[in-house]
């Protein structure tokens, strides 16, 4: 009986792990997407000086910088 619940004890703590773990490569990931995102638009503002004031004056700009 005692080893049914260690077993028991050991089988959710692992699966909290594995649960909690994702969530770091999750928000790693959208960083790395806010990173290229915002180097896509400085790039472009060096190409393009005017394209600055026409995407900030645009719909459905994500301003999350």
């Amino acid at each position: 009986m005692r080893s049914k619940v260690m077993a028991f004890m050991l089988a959710v703590a692992m699966a909290s792990a594995v649960a909690y773990g994702g969530d770091d490569d999750n928000e790693k990931k959208r960083e790395k997407s806010r990173k290229m995102a915002s180097q896509t638009l400085q790039d472009l503002y060096k190409a393009q000086p005017t394209a600055q004031a026409a995407i900030q004056k645009s719909a459905g700009v994500c301003r999350f910088q």
